[in-house]
C-alpha cells in the first residue's frame, strides 16, 4: 500500500470534529442580489503528503475558490471532502453521505438562485448539486460525470477505497453516473475541459448527446488547467445567455490566451502575462544565485 495514502486516512482521524464546511451571509447590504454560490473543492484541496494536510487544512483552514467570490452573492457556501472521495461518504461525521450533503445543502439555500462551480472531484459535486438543487447553472471545470472510470479494482484498493467499498450498493447506482441526474434536470452546465487530457476526453464521452452540457474545450493537455485564474471573476458574471454564446464560440477549442482576451480584456490578460513572466524570471534568479 502507498504509505502516503495510508497516511491520509490515519491522519484524518484526527480530524473528524472539523466540519469541512464554511457559510458566509451578507445581509446587510440592500445591494446584493439574492444569490447563493456553492464552491465544491477538488481532491487538489491537499497533496498526500502528511505536512501538506497540516498546513492546508490544520493551520490554513483552506477551501478552494475563495479568490474567486462572486461579490455581488448574498451567500457563499464552501465545502471540501478531506477524504478526497468524491464526497461519497459526505463531509464530516453528521453530514456523512451525499445524500445527507444534499439534503443540508438544500436547507441553506431554498428560496435563493443558485450557481454552483467546482473543479474535477469539485466538478463531479457542483454538477450533482446544480441539477438536485435546481441551480440557475453550474460551472463544473474538468470534472467528472462517471465515476466508473476510476474503478480499477488494484488502483483502487489504495487510492479509492471508499469508491470500491460502495461499488454494489445504491449509492453507486445513485451517485456513480450523473447523465440521467443531468438529463432529467435541465439545468445548464458549463463544462470547460483541456482537449488533450484523457481523463476528461474519457468523461466526455460519458455525456454525449446531453443537451443541456455546453462544453467549452482548451487547447492544453492537463486535467483541471483550462482558463487563467484572471478570467474566473469576470466569467462568473456573464449570464446563462451569453454562456451558451461563450460555448458555441469555442465549441472547436480555444487557447487561455484567446480566451482571456475575450472574457477579461486586453488590459487585464497582458498585466496578468507581465506578472506571470516578471515571476518566471525572479524564480529563475533565485535557483541560478542558489547555485552560485
Amino acid at each position: 500500500m502507498n504509505p502516503l495514502v495510508f497516511d491520509r486516512f490515519k491522519v484524518l482521524k484526527k480530524y473528524q470534529y472539523l466540519n469541512n464546511y464554511q457559510i458566509e451571509d451578507r445581509i446587510d447590504d440592500s445591494t446584493i442580489d439574492n444569490l447563493c454560490v456553492i464552491y465544491c473543492s477538488s481532491h487538489g484541496i491537499y497533496p498526500d503528503r502528511k505536512s501538506a494536510f497540516y498546513k492546508a487544512i490544520v493551520q490554513e483552514d483552506r477551501y478552494e475558490w475563495k479568490r474567486n467570490m462572486i461579490k455581488t452573492a448574498k451567500k457563499s457556501i464552501f465545502v471540501r471532502d478531506l477524504k478526497k472521495q468524491w464526497y461519497l461518504e459526505g463531509i464530516n461525521q453528521s453530514v456523512n453521505s451525499l445524500s445527507k450533503l444534499l439534503d443540508f445543502l438544500k436547507k441553506e439555500t431554498t428560496g435563493m438562485r443558485l450557481i454552483c462551480i467546482g473543479n474535477s472531484a469539485g466538478g463531479y459535486l457542483a454538477t450533482l448539486l446544480g441539477c438536485e438543487l435546481r441551480a440557475s447553472h453550474v460551472f463544473s471545470f474538468s470534472g467528472q460525470f462517471s465515476l466508473y472510470h476510476y474503478l480499477n479494482k488494484e488502483k483502487s484498493r489504495v487510492m479509492n477505497p471508499i469508491l470500491l467499498k460502495y461499488e454494489e450498493t445504491q449509492i453507486a447506482k445513485s451517485f456513480y453516473s450523473l447523465t440521467a441526474i443531468i438529463e432529467s434536470s435541465q439545468v445548464p452546465i458549463f463544462y470547460f475541459y483541456p482537449l488533450g487530457s484523457q481523463s476528461d476526453i474519457n468523461q466526455v464521452l460519458t455525456i454525449e448527446g446531453v443537451t443541456n452540457i455546453y462544453k467549452i474545450p482548451f487547447n492544453l493537455s492537463e486535467h483541471g488547467k483550462t482558463c487563467w485564474p484572471i478570467n474566473f471573476s469576470p466569467l462568473f458574471k456573464v449570464d446563462v445567455f451569453e454562456l451558451k454564446k461563450l460555448s458555441e464560440k469555442f465549441r472547436d477549442g480555444v487557447d487561455p490566451f484567446c480566451f482571456s482576451l475575450h472574457v477579461s480584456g486586453y488590459r487585464k490578460t497582458l498585466i496578468f502575462l507581465t506578472i506571470q513572466t516578471l515571476k518566471m524570471f525572479w524564480h529563475s534568479c533565485r535557483a541560478k544565485i542558489k547555485y552560485l
